[in-house]
């Protein structure tokens, strides 16, 4: 028995809070705390496994050039880069500065970050737009791929 609230941790890893009472200790009547840690770590596993699921699917579906998915991903991708890209350029146009230009090289520095923030999402919209309307060519089926060998070379 514990004299107070201590931990303990179960041959399967759970870890007990006892809470100093009869029958809380190991081997005691009340396993409610082995059942609660052993409950958690069970659905931080499954959460983890599922979440890892779910992250290969997206990869496999944006990998996909016919995938439904990939157009609808990258349209809305250029929308929200084109959004960012506005945002950015009203940040250089207006004279609310998060460092004021009266500040010598730091009030410039901010401008110049926002200015080539501004063109780096502007670049990634348009080729994310690019890339969500334009078809892709249907892969070459491997048997009719020929390859031919120039006359005269040496054979090794």
């Amino acid at each position: 028995m514990c004299p107070g609230p201590c931990l303990y941790v179960t041959e399967h890893g759970a870890i007990l809070i006892l809470d100093g009472f009869p029958g809380s200790a190991p081997g005691g009547t009340d396993r409610r705390w082995d059942v609660i840690a052993e409950g958690f770590w069970e659905f931080a596993k499954t959460t983890v496994i599922a979440v890892a699921a779910l992250f290969a699917l997206l990869v496999v579906m944006l990998a996909l050039p016919h995938s439904p998915f990939r157009r609808v991903f990258l349209r809305a991708a250029a929308w929200l880069l084109g959004a960012a890209t506005l945002v950015s350029l009203v940040y250089v146009i207006s004279p609310a500065d998060l460092l004021p230009d009266v500040i010598p090289l730091l009030g410039q520095i901010d401008d110049l970050g926002a200015l080539v923030g501004a063109v780096t999402t502007g670049i990634a919209a348009a080729s994310a737009a690019i890339g969500s309307r334009k078809p892709v060519p249907p892969a070459a089926d491997p048997r009719e791929i020929v390859i031919e060998r120039e006359e005269g070379g040496e054979e090794g």
